[in-house]
């Protein structure tokens, strides 16, 4: 057994904001990412529109996480003011190839 230390190979822990922000981005343009039905809710009952969701998807930026949820999936906050209200995008990242929208305040 090697030791880590002794080959000079590099261990991540964790994503980083910087990444992270990219990849949403980068699935929300290809659109590979869905609003679970609590989001939905919240985006009705909380008077946002859908154009402010992805607004703030794509040019917000990360304000908490990303720090692994209980699926395993990388959870973070993303913050943008559209439409001259705050909105926050709480969202998880599924093996860096999907978004789910999992809540909006």
């Amino acid at each position: 057994m090697t030791d880590r230390r002794k080959t000079g190979e590099i261990v991540q822990f964790g994503l980083p904001r910087p990444h992270a922000q990219e990849l949403i981005r980068r699935l929300v343009s290809e659109d590979n990412f869905t609003l679970e039905p609590k989001a939905r809710v919240n985006l009705r009952d909380r008077g946002f529109s859908m154009r402010q969701v992805l607004t703030a998807l794509k040019e917000g930026h990360i304000n908490q996480g990303p720090v692994r949820d209980e699926c395993n999936d990388w959870r973070c906050r993303i913050a943008k003011r559209c439409a001259g209200r705050l909105v926050h995008v709480v969202v998880a990242i599924h093996d860096e190839t999907f978004v789910y929208v999992i809540s909006i305040h």
